[in-house]
């Protein structure tokens, strides 16, 4: 199952508050604000708690999840889209706002992080699209599964294999995120050519920089 958000029917009114989210590199230089927290000491001393040698963020997203309107996001796997060889990602998800059932709190599976995954989001050989590797739709275990349900200002940590999902935000609150994803840099790690998401100088930026 793909890790999309279900738009609604009919989008009138506001666009902006039909907006999913917006990203892949809020971390980078363009913006400060992103940048300063992804770089801080707190997040760093987290990383190397995890036992990291030379961690890279490829990815950090802000997820708006709206009122009445945020739809469901399908149960997956971040290491499916952000791979290494051996697996190495963990995201850190800030809850920026209360997080509820009924306004589409986060969802996982006890015991999933020791699956592995079976599936890779990937690059087409041409480069100009991206596609999952096997094409059949991959079925993830989600009974008994958990609510996250926290409140604003926590981080929640997320290992590369846990299937985690959320439901629509069916309140008058929205449930916004900020997410990014760190992966082993170190040597005896590979990230592929083929992983759908590349940086443009070839090289992610540092988290311990």
């Amino acid at each position: 199952m793909e890790p999309t958000s279900t738009p609604p029917e009919d989008v009138e009114g506001d666009v902006a508050k039909y907006v999913c989210k917006i990203g892949h590199n809020l971390h980078g230089d363009s913006e400060p604000v992103f940048r300063d927290v992804c770089f801080s000491s707190r997040v760093q001393a987290v990383y190397r708690s995890l036992g990291f040698k030379r961690p890279v963020v490829p990815q950090s997203m802000y997820i708006f999840k709206n009122p009445h309107v945020g739809g469901a996001v399908n149960p997956h796997q971040d290491s499916s889209f952000i791979y290494t060889d051996p697996l190495s990602c963990i995201g850190a998800w800030f809850a920026l706002a209360d997080c509820s059932k009924e306004n589409g709190c986060l969802w996982a599976t006890p015991g999933s992080h020791s699956i592995g995954i079976s599936r890779r989001f990937v690059r087409t050989e041409s480069g100009e699209s991206t596609r999952f590797v096997p094409a059949a739709p991959q079925e993830l275990p989600t009974d008994g599964a958990v609510p996250l349900e926290c409140p604003a200002g926590t981080l929640v940590l997320i290992h590369g294999s846990v299937v985690h999902f959320s439901e629509p935000n069916t309140s008058d609150k929205a449930r916004p995120a900020f997410t990014m994803h760190v992966v082993e840099g170190d040597e005896g790690v590979a990230y592929p050519a083929d992983n759908w998401l590349q940086f443009e100088s070839g090289v992610f930026p540092e988290l311990y920089q």
